[in-house]
C-alpha cells in the first residue's frame, strides 16, 4: 500500500492516471478492511462457540481499531 501511495504523490491531481492510481489505493484499503473484519469475525465467532456462558447472558466483543 506504501508503494501505491508513493506511486500517487508524482502524479498531476485529478489526471486520468491520478485517478486510476486512487483507485488501485482504494481497492487495496478495501481489502484491508475486509481482512479485518473477517478475522475478528473469525475470532469473536470462536469465543462464542468454544465457551461457556452464562445463563441469561449474551456476549459482545467489541474491538476499537484507529486505521
Amino acid at each position: 500500500m506504501a508503494i501505491e501511495q508513493r506511486r500517487l504523490k508524482h502524479k498531476t491531481k485529478f489526471s486520468t492516471n491520478w485517478k486510476k492510481q486512487k483507485a488501485r489505493i482504494a481497492k487495496l484499503k478495501h481489502a484491508e478492511a475486509n481482512a479485518r473484519h473477517d478475522a475478528l469475525h473469525k475470532v469473536s465467532t470462536s469465543l462464542c462457540q468454544n465457551h461457556p456462558k452464562p445463563a441469561g447472558c449474551t456476549v459482545f466483543l467489541v474491538i476499537n481499531k484507529q486505521c
